[in-house]
């Protein structure tokens, strides 16, 4: 073999593992942007909108969502959206809490007990199922920590994959669950104030 026949087939090499590593590249890239996370929904709580159904004292100024009334029980439903695998993610301000105070997050949300419940309370943080009545609640997980007992700001993250939840505060994982029953496929979205003076800077729900 001459070397100038050798000469061409190592070239020839050459470009075909180049386009191999550039189809590959292309094909990395393609699939990035196809299963790149969507916004499904957002707010930053610059000014009132009817996304929301806001509970009696809650308000919205300041670039939040607000509640500074302690002693109540006061929902804020998101209407219209309806979610299934997908990331819930927020950033709250705890003000003060009251005696019996925390925030619920109620994800999957049919009603208010058909749905599973997020509890940050000021001793830790708590996954539950409710499927009609107070007294069907289920406890799926809990962990006291972090707790929550200090006044502060927290973001939050939920991803919801099928029938298993992660809970992310502040960037760690702090809570995993699983519902066996796998009771609520799809739904709602409501925030609930417990005797909380809290805010919301903000939340949005992504495709997962």
């Amino acid at each position: 073999m001459s070397r100038l026949t050798r000469f061409v087939k190592y070239t020839e090499k050459v470009v075909r593992n180049s386009m191999k590593r550039l189809l590959v590249l292309l094909l990395m890239v393609v699939l990035g942007v196809s299963v790149s996370a969507k916004v499904l929904f957002q707010d930053t709580f610059d000014e009132e909108t009817d996304d929301w159904k806001l509970g009696m004292t809650l308000e919205v100024y300041e670039g939040c969502l607000n509640n500074d009334t302690l002693g109540l029980s006061l929902d804020a439903e998101l209407l219209g959206e309806e979610f299934e695998n997908c990331v819930i993610a927020g950033t709250f301000q705890i003000n003060e809490w009251g005696k019996n105070g925390a925030l619920r997050i109620l994800f999957r949300y049919n009603s208010l007990f058909e749905s599973y419940w997020l509890s940050f309370w000021p001793t830790g943080i708590g996954i539950h199922r409710f499927t009609g009545t107070w007294e069907s609640g289920t406890l799926l997980g809990s962990n006291d920590s972090p707790a929550f007992g200090a006044l502060g700001t927290h973001t939050f993250k939920i991803e919801l994959n099928d029938f298993t939840f992660k809970v992310f505060v502040d960037g760690k994982e702090v809570l995993k669950v699983s519902d066996s029953e796998k009771e609520f496929p799809v739904g709602g979205l409501l925030l609930r104030f417990d005797d909380v003076a809290l805010s919301f800077d903000e939340i949005s729900v992504d495709s997962l």
